[in-house]
């Protein structure tokens, strides 16, 4: 073979083929992703629909702060004065006793790694406990949630410490560490539904 045809040849096999009915297979991945974005409008429409929930709060956030948002901009879209809840979906990270009910933790990123979106602290009652934690894999699940949001915090880790020896009620030294980028809402568990 001539050097030009072999270089003709390694340039084809270079190019991706169709799969299917003509398409790329990124193509359908662009299709699933765009039907997943279109039942997510749906349903995320529905919920704010019968909750009267606020699904365009984001809209109240800087979108020119690529790594920080600072606690008062999550306040002010979340901690709404009309006392309408808001709607998003999330993972839920965990779901755990607290007095006479419970707080599900949900992030819209597994663990929650990402900085701009908060930790949810939600209380909720042993009803919607028990449906959150009956899915085969509750922290695989991933729901639209509707949340009442009453405040918002950057995390803070505290240190204290005590002399136990003379007055034990007494602190006499605390560290507040602040979580570098970790925002926590608190409010509570409205409605929610699982993702197909």
């Amino acid at each position: 073979m001539c050097r030009r045809t072999v270089l003709a040849v390694m340039a084809l096999a270079l190019l991706p083929l169709p799969i299917g009915c003509g398409e790329t297979g990124e193509s359908k991945e662009d299709k699933a992703r765009a039907e997943r974005q279109e039942r997510d409008k749906q349903v995320i429409a529905a919920l704010a629909s019968k909750h009267n929930a606020v699904q365009d709060w984001r809209d109240g956030l800087p979108s020119d702060l690529l790594y920080e948002t600072f606690t008062i901009h999550w306040q002010e879209a979340l901690v709404r004065d009309d006392g309408r809840p808001i709607v998003f979906r999330a993972h839920l990270d965990d779901v755990r006793k607290h007095g006479d009910g419970y707080i599900a933790t949900f992030s819209e990123f597994p663990l929650g790694r990402v900085f701009r979106h908060p930790y949810w602290l939600l209380r909720c009652g042993q009803s919607q406990a028990k449906r959150l934690l009956g899915y085969s894999d509750p922290r695989l699940a991933e729901f639209y949630v509707v949340a009442r949001i009453a405040s918002v915090e950057r995390a803070v880790f505290q240190v204290s410490a005590r002399a136990e020896v003379y007055s034990p009620e007494e602190v006499y030294g605390r560290l507040d560490i602040e979580g570098a980028r970790a925002v926590v809402a608190t409010g509570e568990l409205v409605d929610f539904v699982p993702l197909d």
